[in-house]
């Protein structure tokens, strides 16, 4: 019975198929593949993965950031070359403030730590599907799109001061007016213009595969807009308008007549931008030229604008504050508000287009817009401004004379604002037009191999400053960017702040629940911004700034200039050594709340910088 039950056993039991050895055999190979795969790259990047013809697989980010930043400075000691025919012109990827390290910035910004933490997540979000990424990137490659920011129409007008004499601009089919007022047509002509825009998309393709080289630039036909068979039966009407002059522009109890003579040089041939108006379908009409008209109401607007007035304070120094008073006595000074007003240009130069070559009316009313100050008189008693909540400084020892008029001229637009709850401050922005007419001087810059003048010296010393402030009052930074190389005037280095319309910028937000006033003086040397508000309990604390990695400045720099005499020799500008520095803030909230933010800096070895005058051949 016994032997019966084991045999019985044994015919039981199967034997297991050499498939499912087989099977289980690559399964387990495969899985230590896999883990003994993940754990070489864990703290590498992925095979297969490139930045152009920058091959980073196995790479560790830092030695990845290492690579892409040769790179890029393979690239920077390249510059962009651009040409056409015999006619050669390099442009060095940043440019040189002559007199002011503000107007020294990189017409390329090329962001290596953040690409090369792009191109470490490649295959490690989890997410998506990254076996699948990883296994693409290892059969296929994968292409990381690196971070940048080309100044595109800076270049452009460095490329037109260049090659725009060689270009001809199309011209329209025109008409002449004689002294009787008789109208003659004059034929159009076509013309020529290099593709600037195609000589953009080149160089970012060149950006995207590491790879600069010189580019051949083109030159397209540009036909005219208006033909002379399409104005010819035009004339009778602009004879008409013509007839109507003088003509009147009005407002309120002022009036501005424009006579014959000057009437006749505002009329041309554009296209069609009534044809809202069913009379009037025709593609090109008769009609006033909007550049002439608006220089005309340039003048005008100084007899009617007025700025919008806002509610304003003045504070006392601390030293002249009676304790014992109250708050409200502690604003020494009250400015209530004031609507303004403001010729709306755009819209006058449409009205007069319809008014008199449509309806052929005399008389014109200007459209003027009413504007309304930010803060009101109403809830000015509300802000609760009372004490400093935080300050800055820097000093500008040793600007020259036009550097030093600019930085007044910033802080008058800046003294006094008020920063809403909540509101997020754009330094930019805030400073608006940076031209003459706003009170700016210009300094000498070098644009690829040209000397000229830029408005903007001097106004890093406002974005230092007031980055400086924000940060001792603890508020949150939204953007920053440090300077190229390091500059005297923003010493300790890592505390500095560029600012160039439109980018870089400097932004903060007035994350408190009160307004907050700024106040801006100039104590000798000493640029001093104070932030005055209601303080909410944050305490804020920031790391003296660490500098590390200094590097030894390269050797002279000799750019070939137009602008001096063949073989004569200048040098603009001193070498600086180039460093990281870092530092961090940290502000704990009265809740309990603590946040930390490191700043980190990169400034570049700066050469000696020479100008030769090109030898002509």
């Amino acid at each position: 019975m016994f032997f019966m039950k084991i045999n019985f056993l044994k015919k039981k039991q199967k034997k297991i198929s050499p498939f499912v050895w087989i099977f289980g055999g690559v399964i387990f190979f495969l899985l230590i593949s896999i883990g003994i795969f993940e754990g070489y790259y864990n703290q590498k990047i992925y095979p297969g993965i490139k930045i152009g013809n920058l091959n980073l697989s196995g790479k560790t980010q830092e030695q990845a950031t290492i690579l892409l930043k040769e790179k890029v400075e393979q690239i920077n000691q390249k510059g962009f070359v651009f040409i056409w025919k015999d006619k050669t012109v390099k442009i060095d990827t940043f440019t040189i403030g002559l007199t002011d390290p503000d107007l020294s910035y990189n017409l390329l910004e090329i962001d290596s730590e953040n690409t090369i933490k792009q191109a470490f997540q490649i295959g490690r979000n989890h997410q998506k599907n990254f076996i699948k990424e990883q296994i693409n990137a290892f059969f296929y490659g994968y292409q990381v799109k690196i971070k940048y920011d080309l100044k595109k129409e800076e270049l452009i007008k460095i490329l037109k001061d260049n090659f725009q004499s060689l270009e001809k601009s199309p011209k329209n089919a025109d008409f002449e007016i004689n002294k009787n007022y008789q109208i003659a047509t004059i034929k159009e002509e076509e013309g020529y213009i290099f593709d600037y825009q195609k000589a953009m998309e080149e160089l970012e393709q060149n950006l995207k595969s590491l790879d600069i080289q010189p580019i051949d630039l083109t030159l397209i036909i540009e036909n005219p807009k208006i033909n002379k068979k399409q104005i010819e039966t035009l004339i009778p009407i602009a004879q008409e308008i013509i007839n109507l002059f003088p003509i009147t522009l009005n407002y309120e109890n002022k009036k501005w007549e424009i006579n014959k003579d000057e009437g006749k040089e505002w009329l041309e041939f554009q296209p069609n931008q009534f044809k809202d108006l069913e009379e009037y379908q025709e593609e090109i009409i008769i009609g006033f030229n909007q550049e002439k008209i608006e220089k005309k109401l340039k003048i005008i607007e100084t007899e009617i604008n007025q700025e919008a007035q806002n509610a304003k304070f003045k504070i006392n120094p601390p030293e002249l504050i009676d304790k014992q008073i109250t708050d409200k006595e502690k604003i020494s000074e009250f400015q209530i508000s004031k609507k303004g007003r403001k010729l709306n240009k755009k819209e006058s130069y449409q009205k007069i287009n319809k008014e008199i070559a449509f309806r052929k009316n005399k008389a014109i009313e200007l459209i003027v817009d009413e504007v309304e100050p930010e803060i009101t008189t109403e809830n000015a008693n509300n802000l609760g401004i009372k004490e400093i909540i935080g300050i800055g400084k820097s000093n500008f020892k040793g600007s020259p004379k036009n550097r030093r008029q600019n930085i007044k001229t910033a802080i008058i637009t800046l003294n006094g604002l008020l920063i809403k709850p909540g509101e997020e401050f754009s330094t930019v922005k805030t400073l608006g037009a940076i031209n003459g007419k706003t009170g700016y001087l210009q300094e000498l810059v070098i644009k690829g191999n040209k000397t000229t003048k830029e408005y903007g010296g001097g106004l890093c010393q406002i974005g230092t400053t007031l980055f400086r402030a924000a940060l001792n009052a603890g508020l949150p930074i939204l953007e920053r960017r440090p300077h190229s190389y390091r500059v005297q005037y923003y010493e300790p280095a890592g505390t500095d702040a560029a600012i160039y319309n439109p980018h870089p910028d400097l932004k903060f937000k007035n994350d408190s629940v009160n307004y907050i006033l700024i106040q801006a003086k100039i104590e000798g040397d000493n640029l001093i911004f104070e932030f005055w508000g209601i303080k909410d309990g944050r305490k804020v604390e920031t790391t003296k700034p660490k500098i590390y990695n200094i590097v030894a400045s390269p050797k002279i720099k000799i750019i070939e200039t137009e602008d001096l005499k063949p073989g004569n020799k200048k040098c603009i500008e001193i070498a600086h050594k180039g460093a990281d520095a870092e530092f961090t803030q940290t502000v704990i909230y009265p809740n309990g709340e603590k946040k930390s933010k490191t700043f980190k800096s990169h400034y570049k070895p700066w050469g000696a910088v020479c100008l030769v005058g090109k030898t002509v051949e």
